[in-house]
């Protein structure tokens, strides 16, 4: 084989595995994105799948926009201190239920039925609250969530 041969496979070896290389790293990066955006929490010894609004952005669209929430799914809203957070309905085309969640994993404030014809009326928490967990209508009543009961990340 001539060098030049030599050199072009070598070349187009190099390339082959550069952009596997890229390509790995890519669906390795999305990976990652996903799992650090999604999360399974227990909710008084009650699965749900969640989904993490960690960034005011995140927090802000919430789940606006979205049809539905499956039966054991929910958007956990992470705050970086404990605050009096206060929620709303705007732009959410279903009911939910509302658990804000302390530092400790104590529910202290439940909203049930919040119906997005509430809107622009805004629900506070009883205490403050590092986290608030927004679910499907009827979650809170079909598990027997209580206050006091405890969430585990």
């Amino acid at each position: 084989m001539s060098a030049s041969k030599k050199n072009i496979l070598a070349f187009s070896a190099l390339a082959l595995i550069l952009m596997l290389g890229g390509i790995a790293s890519v669906f390795i990066n999305d990976t990652r994105r996903t799992i650090s955006s999604e999360k399974v929490i227990s909710v008084a010894g009650s699965v749900v799948s969640v989904t993490i609004a960690d960034t005011a952005q995140k927090r802000e669209v919430g789940l606006s926009g979205r049809t539905g929430l499956g039966s054991n799914e929910g958007m956990l809203f992470s705050f970086p201190t404990p605050g009096m957070y206060a929620f709303w309905m705007k732009d959410m085309l279903f009911p939910i239920d509302i658990i804000w969640i302390a530092k400790d994993g104590k529910i202290g404030t439940i909203f049930e039925h919040v119906s997005p014809a509430t809107y622009p009326e805004v629900f506070n928490p009883f205490r403050p609250a590092q986290f608030v967990l927004e679910v499907k209508e009827g979650f809170v009543h079909e598990h027997e969530i209580m206050l006091g009961d405890t969430v585990t990340f």
